[in-house]
């Protein structure tokens, strides 16, 4: 049993330590502070994988801090990335470790130095990946114009991202897309796809002005993001579909395909059968067909079936459409089939002209259009030396195994070159034909004597025309 004292003396020195360790966790936590820098509080920005900057200031040297974000009313908080070695007094930046989806958040950092814990301040954050109308200053005429862009919620901008330009039929405008085709921007929305929808001028029926904007919308969304240039893909309905069909043509070398739905593929026959858009083809074309026949054969897919022969086309038609005839579709399907060309047709029985009842239950058959034809003249090449080592001898012979791996369709035909650069000017040059079925490798092999001047020589492999992602290079050293 204590006596009275010494029980006093133990209470007192038990309150004592008690007090001092509140004071040490109470100093160890005062010590510890987190400054949020940046974003500031209420930020709305595009990048949906932005730096959350902070500087934390520790009586230790450093710390493990946790980057958190909730979504604003009612969201469940999520971590964001950990650095676990900040510096006390230092900024320091976490970078979102995945993209954050379109919201508004409050953000915090939660830092630990393996005893204590502290949070910070919660700021406010918005995040609203372009989804909207975008301006542009045509190269047609000088004036501002705009286009509806459809950016994916986890668009990255670090990614190379395919576009899709949707064209709307007549009496529509940019708008349609976003209005009429909900399961069909989900569709691209969850493949991280941009859709830009273009406005037709004054239904000039996608003549070379509204080209021309569509063209300065391409280049705009290339200059500002990292479009993938083997997927940049068309598609239209109506007048659009015939839009679509026209500006392939014309620009073959930067559409991979296209999808037509319900379009003109004639635009003489169309004249003839129409009642009322005569007036509005006279306007956009300068005269009728028989004035100006000429403009009237440019326009259409039909006589011009050759500028689709790396081009593929997906058709969809109503076989019950009054407006503009199921004769149309069939007859471009026949067309490109005949000459061998990629051109897939759907004809819905009983349909009539109406874009959403032909997309509808086709969402994904479309995108699987788009995403299984990219650009022709996406090939890549892959150069290596057999019997591969440090370096080769003077004047000994070399073999080069060339692999050519063509992703699309059709099949490649085309001349692989070999350049070899060296010392004192030293240049060589060969070249054979290939041909290579589509989605398929083909193996290929060149022989170079190598001379008898020691140093580094560079070897080039290409192909004749030059595509940009046909390219590969090797440094080979003769001792």
């Amino acid at each position: 049993m204590f006596s009275n004292g010494k029980f006093r003396n133990t209470a007192v020195l038990l309150v004592l330590i008690l007090i001092l360790a509140m004071f040490f966790v109470a100093t160890t936590m005062a010590a510890t502070s987190i400054s949020l820098e940046s974003p500031s509080d209420n930020t709305v920005t595009m990048n949906n994988e932005p730096d959350f900057r902070f500087t934390v200031t520790s009586s230790v040297s450093t710390v493990s801090c946790t980057l958190w974000l909730q979504a604003i009313p009612s969201g469940t908080p999520t971590s964001y990335g950990t650095n676990g070695s900040v510096v006390s007094g230092f900024s320091t930046a976490i970078r979102a470790s995945s993209p954050i989806p379109n919201g508004q958040y409050q953000w915090w950092i939660n830092c630990s130095d393996g005893t204590n814990a502290i949070i910070s301040q919660k700021l406010s954050i918005t995040i609203n990946v372009i989804r909207g109308d975008q301006s542009f200053t045509a190269s047609f005429d000088g004036s501002t114009r705009y286009y509806w862009l459809d950016m994916p919620d986890n668009f990255d901008k670090d990614t190379s991202t395919p576009l899709v330009l949707f064209l709307h039929g007549y009496g529509g405008d940019r708008y349609s897309y976003s209005q009429k085709y909900p399961v069909l921007r989900q569709v691209f929305q969850n493949h991280t796809w941009i859709v830009a929808a273009v406005d037709c001028r004054d239904n000039d029926w996608y003549i070379e002005p509204t080209r021309r904007d569509i063209t300065d919308i391409l280049n705009n969304l290339t200059a500002t993001y990292h479009i993938d240039s083997s997927h940049v893909h068309v598609m239209g309905n109506s007048m659009g579909g015939g839009g679509a069909l026209k500006y392939a043509m014309f620009n073959n070398e930067v559409i991979a395909s296209l999808v037509d739905i319900n379009g003109i593929s004639n635009f003489t026959q169309f004249y003839i059968e129409t009642t009322t858009y005569k007036a509005s083809l006279a306007q956009a074309y300068g005269g009728t067909p028989s004035q100006v026949p000429g403009v009237y054969a440019n326009e259409s897919a039909l006589g011009n079936e050759y500028r689709f022969r790396h081009t593929p086309v997906m058709i969809l038609h109503g076989s019950a459409d009054t407006t503009v005839n199921v004769s149309q579709s069939r007859s471009l399907n026949q067309s490109l089939s005949a000459l061998g060309y990629a051109v897939k047709y759907v004809e819905v029985p009983g349909a009539s002209h109406d874009a959403q009842i032909l997309i509808s239950g086709r969402e994904m058959e479309i995108f699987n259009w788009f995403n299984d034809h990219p650009l022709w003249g996406s090939t890549h090449l892959l150069v290596s030396v057999q019997r591969n080592q440090v370096a080769y001898s003077k004047g000994e012979s070399v073999s080069l195994a060339v692999t050519v791996f063509n992703q699309l369709n059709p099949s490649l035909d085309s001349t692989l070159t070999l350049t070899v650069t060296g010392p004192e000017g030293y240049s060589f040059y060969d070249f054979q034909p290939i041909s290579v079925a589509a989605n398929s490798l083909g193996e290929y092999s060149f022989t170079w004597s190598a001379p008898n001047t020691a140093g580094a020589y560079i070897v080039e492999i290409g192909l004749a025309p030059s595509l940009l992602t046909a390219y590969d290079a090797k440094w080979l050293d003769l001792t």
